[in-house]
């Protein structure tokens, strides 16, 4: 069986990650994603734009959101005052 380009990326990845954005969100493509991850377990991460996408049935491969920024803000990694 010949598989498609993104297919064999996956496929040969080590740790994939599905990073979803603006467009995971439309209606056919949220559905397919779903397929994807029930029947692959691919861990996601999504922007805020890509809500919704995974459903409370996925939620175990959910990593969480990205592209938050918090305006006059620091966080520091370290015990050091900032």
């Amino acid at each position: 069986m010949r598989q498609c380009p993104p297919a064999r990326l996956i496929n040969g990845a080590k740790r994939p990650v599905l990073m979803l954005g603006l467009l995971a969100s439309e209606r056919n493509a949220a559905q397919a994603i779903r397929e994807l991850v029930a029947g692959t377990k691919i861990p996601v991460v999504c922007t805020y734009q890509g809500a919704g996408v995974v459903s409370r049935e996925l939620l175990d491969h959910f990593g969480g959101r990205v592209g938050l920024s918090i305006p006059n803000q620091r966080i520091s990694c370290s015990m050091r005052p900032i």
